[in-house]
């Protein structure tokens, strides 16, 4: 994303009609891009001049009559003729900022005569800024922390109106737009700049800051605000609660989209109470926040993968499910002294989840999340150096349960969430004294944290 920006600086119609317009145009890029000095369609030119401007006079850069100048720069410059008529200067270097005139001529006497400003910084990527509703971000960090003589500017691009600069650290704070007034911070000392409270209008709007250090361009970063994203791989079947919270507005604003549609409040419909027990086994519904800012979805039984987003002016949140499906079921069985292995036979993304009787389902290993921590009845009884099998030293009659081995495959289309798979081992403790042995009571109870319709087909003793 490349910004052009007008920033004006002084108009003058030269004597004797000549159109000199002294319009300086400010021009951001990155190293490596192409730049476009413009001509000016209105006004006939036999031929086009363009110059760099420094302290120590104009250089000829570029003349359309006497193609092939001595400039450095001329062997990256073309001219593109009519009808657009501008020079294109490619490869951009840091050394090529600066101030640059291009003059339209007829003869020996000027037609038309723009001024740019042209900044070349290092190149950066773009950063997708995911920001929940009413919290902070930062848009800029300079790299230059500290250092004196550090300026910072910030613009906004696109949107609703042109890009524009909106903040410059050598001037009044009181000169920002009005909807950033009180919400832009400043820190001097990090040279950074924060935006507070951060509103659905703030959405998919860009922010380019540009730190300077004695006049030169320090770095340039470019940042797309965007609603949070989340891929959440549920069993099919199992209920779902996808959370919108934003503050309290008109609920009939307020809607859903879904791979099987809307999912809207009824019109008439403007209590905060669910629908009946009945409407709730059949179909999604959203919560009426009006008064809670709660627009939830609530799916009582998930069977479609896809898009799920939460809609006002804008998109709010997505969540993208793919469903988990069980490639593997396993029984085992253990007795005193034996140590414990459960095999998933996947090395990818690894998560290992545990229930026991009717207790929840509780996430004891992650590889990806190295704060999740093993349960305090597991510690220093699990090994953790490698998450393709699950080991359980010294095992007791309380670690009977089911275990499941969730793994995550990387999708060979990768604008797609990842394939999930699951092996979900039925883990039994058998005392040969009957002392211990899970009652058929607990058995039924471990069991019934299975769904039916699972395949039994395997069935071990470890």
């Amino acid at each position: 994303m490349e910004a052009q920006r007008l920033v004006p600086f002084l108009l003058l119609i030269c004597i004797g009609g000549t159109d000199c317009h002294l319009v300086t145009k400010l021009m951001i890029r990155m190293t490596g891009r192409s730049v476009r000095f413009e001509a000016d369609n209105l006004h006939v030119a036999y031929y086009y001049v363009l110059y760099n401007v420094s302290a120590e006079g104009d250089l000829l850069v570029f003349n359309t009559s006497q193609p092939g100048g001595s400039h450095p720069k001329a062997g990256r410059v073309s001219f593109h003729g009519f009808p657009d008529n501008f020079f294109e200067l490619t490869e951009t270097t840091l050394s090529d900022s600066g101030e640059y005139r291009l003059e339209g001529r007829l003869c020996d006497s000027i037609a038309f005569q723009r001024n740019y400003t042209l900044i070349v910084c290092p190149d950066a990527r773009i950063n997708i800024l995911q920001t929940p509703l009413n919290r902070s971000v930062q848009l800029c960090g300079a790299d230059s922390k500290g250092e004196s003589m550090t300026t910072i500017q910030l613009y906004r691009l696109g949107g609703d109106s042109p890009d524009m600069l909106i903040l410059d650290t050598t001037t009044s704070m009181e000169q920002l737009p009005e909807d950033l007034r009180g919400r832009l911070q400043v820190d001097p000392n990090s040279s950074s700049v924060t935006l507070h409270g951060v509103t659905e209008d703030d959405y998919y709007q860009a922010y380019e800051c540009v730190t300077f250090q004695s006049g030169q361009c320090q770095s340039s970063k470019l940042h797309l605000l965007d609603c949070e994203r989340f891929t959440l791989y549920p069993r099919q079947n199992t209920r779902l609660t996808l959370p919108c919270n934003i503050k309290p507005t008109s609920p009939h604003q307020v809607y859903w989209t879904t791979p099987s549609g809307n999912v809207t409040l009824s019109p008439e419909d403007s209590s905060q109470a669910p629908p009946s027990d009945s409407q709730q086994e059949e179909k999604m519904y959203m919560l009426n926040g009006s008064q809670t800012g709660d627009y939830s979805l609530i799916i009582p039984s998930v069977k479609q993968h896809g898009k799920y987003i939460c809609n006002h002016k804008k998109r709010l949140v997505e969540y993208e499910i793919s469903m988990c499906w069980q490639f593997k079921s396993t029984t085992a069985t253990f007795s005193n002294n034996e140590t414990v292995k459960l095999d998933c036979g996947l090395n990818y993304e690894v998560q290992w989840f545990r229930q026991r009787g009717a207790d929840t389902e509780e996430l004891i290993l992650d590889s990806e999340n190295k704060t999740v921590l093993l349960p305090e009845d597991l510690s220093g009884r699990v090994d953790t150096s490698s998450l393709v099998s699950l080991v359980i030293a010294n095992p007791r009659a309380e670690d009977s349960g089911v275990y499941t081995c969730r793994v995550k495959l990387p999708n060979s289309e990768s604008f797609k969430p990842a394939l999930c798979l699951e092996h979900q081992f039925r883990l039994h403790y058998e005392d040969p004294y009957g002392i211990h042995s899970l009652s058929s009571e607990e058995e039924q109870s471990a069991d019934g944290a299975v769904p039916d319709d699972l395949e039994k087909d395997e069935h071990n003793s470890i």
